[in-house]
């Protein structure tokens, strides 16, 4: 009986021990206060802002000594901390009533919150329990710097796609306009034709400078630099054969028939082949153009004195008998003359014969007293010549562009509303890829302000680098402005 009675005695002791631990675990389930929701308290804002939230404790019975701490917040990367003071509790109280629930207030102030993602937690104590409350609060820049440095990396681009499409040729071009002048000026004994078609590049590619047609500009500098070059390597043979030009056309002013067509058309050969000296290829070239304009001036003067020696033969029978029939004769081979024309060889040996016969015929009919000694020596070659008419000088067609004020606004209207919607579309398509969808922007202050202003100019640049491309290839309706 001792044993039975012994034992009977223990289990009723484990009965009242397991009774006891019940109750106890019961208790204490009802004095835990709990979250309502297991949910992390999140917040997600840019700097400067207030963010209020509500955190719903519950109980399984009424309770007294609730307390809500604070902790600072670390982000995510360990690099700085959100301080506790940043979350504001306000406790209505600290006991929570038979509903069993009870309502806090959280307010974040993020007025001085540095940029980034912070994780942590609320502790929530009551006595006999205390519970973690899980914290996310994300912060980021406000819009306005970001959209200016977005804004500004696209002007950057901008920027540089418009000098390399159009300052830095109309720079080029100035620049050698510049240097080019001054390499100019140090050519003082330019030949005339070449200093004038140099002046004539320059007026040429200013003209072109002031449309904004840099490359063209260039060009003509370019080919004003091969003349100066042209001149330099040549220089004493340009010289001489100039020279010469100029000693032909002294000789053949001095013709005092100068409105015959022989002479004027010698006089306008002596002019092409000065004007046209520069786009020879050496100063070889402009004496085999000279040389036979020599060689047909020579050829008239040798017939202006066949001419001079008949009037000398003539003039003491023009009274005879044979006089005037001689005299008509003559005449009529001065009109002969003047109809001549420089490379009329046929016209020009029949000529010359019928005057070498005139004088075989004039010598044989003088009188015995010899006129060897006669010094009388005039040229008939004052008469009057066929009255031709020039043909007027050579002048290039200027063509000028002229446009109404209307077309000018519409111009200037559709260039900057091409502009402003540029704009928009690539900023706005960059601040919302690296500002709107980053909640954290801002956290690393270099990186992501660098990257917003990469992308506005590299969008810039590629926009510049496309466009390039489609308009080599030369298609149908393709832009061929500069910064188009």
């Amino acid at each position: 009986m001792n044993l039975i009675h012994r034992h009977v005695v223990l289990l009723a002791i484990a009965l009242v021990c397991v009774s006891a631990v019940g109750t106890d675990r019961r208790a204490a389930a009802q004095t835990a206060v709990t979250p309502l929701s297991a949910d992390p308290i999140t917040v997600m804002a840019t700097r400067g802002a207030i963010e209020t939230r509500t955190l719903l404790l519950r109980a399984g019975q009424p309770i007294s000594g609730v307390q809500i701490v604070t902790l600072d917040l670390p982000s995510i990367d360990g690099s700085t901390v959100l301080p506790a003071g940043v979350i504001q509790v306000s406790l209505p109280s600290d006991a929570i009533d038979h509903s069993g629930l009870l309502a806090v207030p959280l307010r974040f102030d993020l007025s001085s919150a540095p940029s980034g993602e912070f994780k942590g937690a609320l502790i929530v104590s009551a006595p006999g329990s205390t519970v973690s409350v899980p914290v996310s609060v994300t912060v980021k820049d406000q819009p306005i710097l970001p959209f200016v440095v977005l804004l500004a990396g696209v002007a950057l681009g901008w920027g540089v796609s418009w000098y390399r499409s159009r300052g830095r040729p109309r720079d080029n071009a100035l620049v050698k306009i510049g240097r080019f002048r001054a390499r100019a000026q140090t050519e003082s004994d330019l030949g005339a034709p070449f200093r004038k078609r140099v002046d004539s590049l320059l007026i040429d590619a200013e003209a072109l400078l002031r449309a904004e047609k840099w490359d063209a500009a260039g060009a003509l500098i370019d080919d004003a630099e091969m003349l100066l070059d042209k001149w330099r390597k040549g220089r004493d043979d340009w010289q001489t054969q100039l020279a010469y030009h100029e000693q032909l056309t002294r000789k053949i002013g001095n013709v005092s028939d100068a409105e015959s067509a022989y002479i004027r058309a010698i006089k306008a050969a002596l002019d092409q082949a000065v004007q046209e000296a520069p786009d020879l290829s050496g100063p070889d070239e402009l004496r085999r153009k000279l040389d036979p304009l020599a060689q047909q001036i020579n050829d008239y003067l040798a017939l202006a004195g066949l001419f001079a020696r008949i009037d000398e033969l003539l003039a003491p029978l023009r009274n005879t008998a044979g006089g005037p029939a001689t005299q008509q004769k003559v005449d009529a081979l001065i009109e002969q003359l003047h109809s001549l024309v420089p490379g009329d060889k046929a016209g020009y040996d029949a000529v010359r014969a019928e005057a070498e016969a005139i004088i075989a015929d004039l010598t044989q009919r003088q009188p015995a007293r010899s006129r060897e000694g006669d010094a009388v020596s005039k040229s008939i070659l004052s008469g009057n010549a066929f009255a031709l008419v020039s043909p007027p000088p050579l002048a290039r067609a200027l063509t000028s562009e002229q446009a109404t004020d209307r077309a000018e606004w519409r111009l200037r209207f559709f260039t900057l509303g091409s502009m402003a919607i540029a704009l928009v579309l690539v900023a706005g398509a960059g601040f919302i890829e690296l500002y709107a969808n980053k909640p954290a922007f801002g956290a690393n202050v270099w990186g992501d302000y660098f990257t917003l202003l990469a992308w506005g100019f590299g969008s810039e640049a590629t926009r510049a680098a496309v466009s390039d491309l489609v308009r080599s290839w030369n298609l149908p309706g393709a832009s061929t402005g500069a910064g188009a």
